[in-house]
């Protein structure tokens, strides 16, 4: 919080806050405006902390919700509230600034909004997804989630203190002006700092259409997104007819608002269109790659022969029609050849040059063709790069062993940082495209495991030892560590959607942070290490459950305190987190039995159970285990004789996903563990047909079909959650219990899709190059196939692009322009086990198993020099 008074009260944990709109650009001066009145009413304020943070929070960034809001102001009671808006309403009037979704204006065209909501963040609850949000307190006593939508969306027994008008959509736009038309609004589209965008209605024409809108000025003065939406549509309006852009249909204004109205261009995102192709289990041939770059290319020089250069050319401005032509859309930082428009465009997709401010020039174009074209080849996101100003810090050739080095080369030439190394325009852009060999785009190596030529990729520079990477991760840790009481340590999770508390799940809290430091101490054996895990452990032993709903599952719920604990207990050699264990153990046997997931639900309580079972044979654990084997019995579900298969989670709406995370493949997984404890024919067969359905359930992945996948709704790149690096553990769990060849021959078709299918994904272990890697280091644990390790070698050299190193030490954050994250299955602490296990060739357990117990329990002499049986 930045205030500059000394509170005589205490805050009020909830109440009316009140929000102050800004543009970047005029942030200073409406904080020089705001500032008198806050220091006249002594109210507590925070701001943000510069016009870049406004930038990417008006950019929608932080989510919908988040749009505006450059001024959060705490007033202590609802009449200084209704004052204090006043105020700031007089202070700031005749100034532009976003409308924020999630707040109501005071008035129309103010800048101050208002909504009803948490203050300090002390109260917390939990959602049954396993989501941890802020919450209000009910007249009745009750918490309720404090809702951050993006619509004014108050709870309904909040007492409106300001007697502002009610909005609806239909008093947001237009829907019916003078002239030769009548428009319609449908729907919103988009929404960001310059204004929504919605879908619409020609009704006089019948046609669709595109609604634009930006918030007029409130004086003489145009507002920088009036300026700019007029600015749009004049060089929209001076092109010719022609289907790689829109047409224009209107421009209306209104006294508060400026509308362009353009027509809504058929077809999907290329976007979309990559992400289609993923979901299929493939990436686009070259011959595609090579025809819907043409189409790009064409479109970008007929712009380019009107004088125009587009300069934001990316995956979500360019529509691919249903005919196979593309339009370009979005022409918001457009301008005329060498006119100076500024730096404005999308993060990977800007050349140098244009990020500098340069005049515009058809050079900015051809990088982002390049940036296109390496989104077409291998399906990487250029805004999601892990750094922006060079795309090819991941070797194209690792990304996509069957690249052609035609298209290699090209991609590297039209995203040099020099504009002279780059194709002078689109038209020799497309000159190149066409001159391709045609036995150049149709090689393909084999990339089935045991093919030496499935690793064909050049040397590049020498990554660190992964076991002191694992070291300097564990370091980092230790650095990240916030003060808790008594002495304790916790940690705050940086993940998206997250709030800056100390969360008590694996996923994204402190026992997964604890899981790192665990796995990192019982190897490298650094003091500083063992200490940070136990004052860790400490705190979580001391933590209370959040109220709202009980979740049981190992990642999301109270199942994954236990493990953390039981692992901290073994590494530290310390009784009390074993107790502590044990304690969860009792407390889990009050909560419902409700999802049957690992990831939220009962298969993760079991899977927690196995692993405390196997340590000392308790038999109140083992009668807690086998009551969740019946529950697991009495909710599988019979889709046909001898298939089952179970409805999924809170993220999945009931429906049945063959996933691991969140579907039959980890509940099978489970009950497998209990199986191997009591030799219960009856949960053997219950795994027999859910391996069945599973099996029924994979689609063929890789264009020569030597991968198979799953996922939600269509395969997922071969990565943990819902794909084959997490379905596929099943199969090798299946491969140490019973002899059967499809087991090992789905176990590695799925490691083929992990090795090639996901590598366009960022760190992690969820959704992540850790994840994949992991899983290829289980299946060369256990067949001895060495092609497996130098896959996951492939993916450790991918993975090092993502290594950044700050004053706190090391870490993966998913780009350069996002903070690391101390989390487990999101950020760095799950990657110290996937360091230590690379650096050890596979040779240590998968964390969160049976094995990895057996391997704590060892003496310490065994410690790092034993090997583990296998991954479970």
């Amino acid at each position: 919080m930045v205030t500059t008074f000394e509170m005589s009260v205490p805050l009020r944990s909830q109440g009316w806050k009140l929000h102050v709109a800004a543009h970047p650009g005029s942030s200073p001066a409406v904080l020089e405006r705001v500032l008198p009145v806050l220091r006249a009413h002594r109210a507590p304020f925070k701001v943000a902390e510069s016009p870049q943070t406004l930038m990417v929070l008006n950019a929608g960034a932080g989510g919908p919700s988040q749009i505006g809001k450059f001024v959060t102001v705490y007033p202590q009671t609802d009449e200084d509230a209704r004052q204090l808006a006043l105020d700031l309403d007089a202070a700031t009037e005749g100034m532009a600034g976003p409308r924020i979704p999630s707040d109501r204006p005071l008035r129309p065209g103010s800048l101050v909004h208002y909504r009803f909501g948490s203050f300090t963040g002390s109260a917390l609850m939990q959602l049954p997804d396993g989501t941890v949000a802020s919450a209000l307190l009910t007249p009745s006593g009750t918490l309720e989630p404090d809702q951050r939508l993006s619509v004014y969306s108050p709870p309904s027994w909040a007492v409106d203190p300001f007697d502002s008008p009610e909005e609806s959509l239909q008093s947001l736009q237009p829907l019916e002006q003078g002239g030769n038309a009548s428009y319609r609004v449908l729907g919103l589209l988009s929404n960001s700092g310059r204004g929504p965008v919605f879908i619409g209605l020609d009704v006089e024409r019948r046609r669709r259409c595109v609604f634009k809108s930006s918030a007029k000025g409130m004086t003489d003065r145009p507002s920088d997104g009036e300026l700019a939406l007029r600015r749009e549509a004049a060089l929209l309006g001076s092109l010719p007819a022609h289907g790689a852009w829109p047409a224009v249909y209107d421009l209306i204004e209104t006294d508060e608002q400026l509308m362009i109205v353009t027509e809504d261009v058929e077809g999907v995102s290329l976007g979309e269109r990559i992400a289609d192709s993923t979901a299929g289990g493939s990436q686009l041939s070259p011959s595609e790659v090579v025809d819907l770059a043409l189409e790009i290319g064409r479109a970008v020089e007929a712009l380019h022969r009107e004088g125009v250069i587009h300069r934001d050319l990316k995956s979500s401005n360019v529509l691919v029609r249903p005919t196979g032509g593309v339009a370009l859309i979005d022409f918001e930082h457009a301008g005329r050849k060498q006119e100076r428009v500024g730096s404005g465009g999308t993060r990977g997709y800007m050349s140098p040059q244009q990020r500098a401010g340069q005049p515009t020039s058809e050079s900015d174009d051809v990088y982002a063709l390049g940036a296109l074209l390496m989104l077409l080849a291998t399906s990487c996101e250029p805004s999601q790069a892990p750094d922006a100003a060079d795309l090819t810090t991941r070797p194209l050739e690792l990304l996509r062993p069957d690249l052609p080095p035609s298209l290699a080369r090209l991609i590297r030439s039209c995203l040099s940082t020099e504009p002279g190394c780059r194709p002078r325009d689109a038209t020799e852009f497309i000159s190149l495209l066409t001159d391709f060999r045609k036995d150049d785009l149709t090689a393909s190596p084999s990339r089935v495991a045991g093919d030496t030529r499935a690793s064909n990729c050049p040397a590049t520079a020498a990554i660190p030892d992964p076991l002191g990477t694992a070291q300097e991760l564990c370091d980092a840790l230790c650095n990240r560590a916030a003060p808790g009481p008594d002495g304790t340590l916790t940690w705050i999770s940086t993940s998206p959607g997250t709030l800056p508390v100390p969360y008590r799940q694996i996923n994204n809290g402190v026992p997964g942070v604890l899981l790192g430091l665990a796995s990192g101490w019982w190897i490298l054996g650094r003091e500083r290490h063992r200490d940070t895990l136990t004052r860790g452990a400490r705190w979580l032993m001391e933590s209370e459950e959040l109220p709202g709903a009980k979740i049981s599952g190992l990642y999301a719920g109270e199942a994954g305190v236990g493990a953390s604990l039981l692992v901290a207990g073994l590494a530290c050699g310390d009784r009390s987190f074993l107790d502590g264990a044990y304690e969860v153990e009792r407390r889990l046997r009050q909560y419902p039995f409700d999802s049957v997931d690992l990831y939220h639900g009962t298969a993760g309580r079991l899977r927690f159970l196995a692993m405390l079972w196997s340590l000392e044979q308790d038999r109140d654990v083992l009668e807690h285990a086998l009551r969740c084997a019946e529950h697991l019995h009495a909710t599988a579900v019979a889709p046909s004789d001898g298939l089952a298969c179970w409805q999924g989670d809170e993220n999945t709406a009931g429906v049945a996903l063959a996933s691991y995370a969140h579907g039959t493949a980890g509940v099978a997984d489970a009950l497998l563990d209990l199986y191997e404890i009591t030799r219960d024919a009856r949960h053997l067969d219950l795994v027999d047909r859910a391996v069945r359905w599973v099996s029924s359930a994979a689609v063929p992945s890789l264009h020569d079909g030597s991968g198979t996948d799953w996922g939600n709704g269509g395969a997922f790149g071969g990565l943990w959650c819902y794909g084959a690096s997490g379905v596929g553990l099943l199969y090798l769990h299946l491969m140490r219990v019973r002899t059967d060849p499809n087991d090992e021959d789905i176990a590695r078709r799925a490691g083929n899709t992990t090795a090639f299918a996901g590598r366009y994904a960022g760190p992690g272990l969820c959704h992540g190059l850790g994840g994949s890697i992991e899983y290829l280091l289980d299946l060369h644990q256990l067949t001895g196939d060495p092609a497996w390790l130098r896959h996951s070698s492939d993916l450790q050299r991918l993975l090092h692009a993502y290594r950044r190193s700050t004053p706190d030490g090391i870490g993966y954050p998913s780009t350069q322009d996002h903070p690391k994250d101390s989390s487990y299955m999101l950020g760095d602490a799950g990657l110290v086990g996937t360091m230590l296990r690379q650096g050890t060739d596979g040779q240590l357990p998968r964390m969160l198993s049976i094995a990895s117990v057996h391997h704590l329990a060892k003496p310490p002499q065994m410690r790092q020099t034993q090997g583990a049986s296998g991954p479970t």
